[in-house]
């Protein structure tokens, strides 16, 4: 049904359109994760927007192929992180241990642990900007 009212869209305006990957993300996601996945939405749009005004397409190019490097970095970094981590905690509870061997925070951090989180969050969007934006001429 998505994809029948996103052609429908598509052919009857120049503008609207429904793609049905996002709809699905949208319902199946929790908000967890997709708030990173809209704030990293509207600001790949303006870093693009911003090289192709200010820079041209080719430098628009080449922040993509930048920004989508350094994105997987993180992507394929996190992945080998949470397999080691899996790792720790298997190994932790197997000998007896507690499912969180490497909590050193006390009871009451959660919420200064968000706002920490938030301000990591901002600070991986401003290198990630800086890493697109100002990257080298290519010859």
């Amino acid at each position: 049904v998505l994809v029948l009212i996103d052609l429908f869209l598509r052919r009857s305006t120049k503008n609207l359109a429904m793609p049905p990957l996002a709809v699905g993300m949208g319902i199946y996601l929790p908000p967890v994760i997709q708030t990173p996945l809209v704030v990293g939405a509207i600001l790949g749009y303006f870093v693009n927007r911003h090289l192709r005004q200010t820079k041209g397409e080719e430098a628009e190019r080449a922040g993509l192929r930048r920004g989508t490097l350094f994105a997987s970095g993180l992507i394929v970094g996190e992945s080998i992180i949470g397999v080691l981590l899996a790792g720790i905690i298997v190994v932790s509870v197997s000998n007896g241990g507690g499912e969180s061997p490497l909590a050193i925070a006390p009871e009451g951090f959660a919420d200064t642990a968000e706002m920490l989180g938030l301000l990591v969050f901002i600070g991986v969007l401003a290198i990630f900007g800086k890493i697109v934006l100002g990257g080298k001429k290519e010859s």
